[in-house]
């Protein structure tokens, strides 16, 4: 951009693109707490470990809702397969017990 001096000269400022900042893969939304930065200067020598990141599973992957929904799938799945083992275990030791009563008998 031109921009004119005091002096009344017309001088040259170079301004960079503005950055959009990092986006969450599935949601598609913005990770909040994370500064909008162009890629180049989220490089290890520009940025700290602790302003690339925020204190969360995920960090400076997901978005929170993002996270939010894959955690609460998780303890759906976690749940479901902890009833279905109880269910195995009712089965396993219902056959124990027909087999002790057809060797018996």
């Amino acid at each position: 951009m031109m921009y004119k001096n005091e002096g009344g000269k017309l001088i040259y400022q170079y301004t960079k693109k503005r950055a959009r900042g990092p986006k969450g893969p599935v949601t598609g939304k913005r990770i909040k707490g994370i500064p909008h930065l162009r890629p180049v200067e989220y490089m290890r020598l520009r940025l700290s470990r602790n302003r690339r990141t925020v204190n969360r599973a995920y960090s400076g992957v997901l978005s929170r809702s993002a996270v939010r929904k894959r955690l609460l799938i998780h303890e759906i799945i976690l749940a479901f397969l902890v009833e279905e083992q109880k269910i195995v275990k009712k089965v396993l030791k219902i056959q124990k017990a027909k087999e002790k009563l057809s060797s018996k008998g």
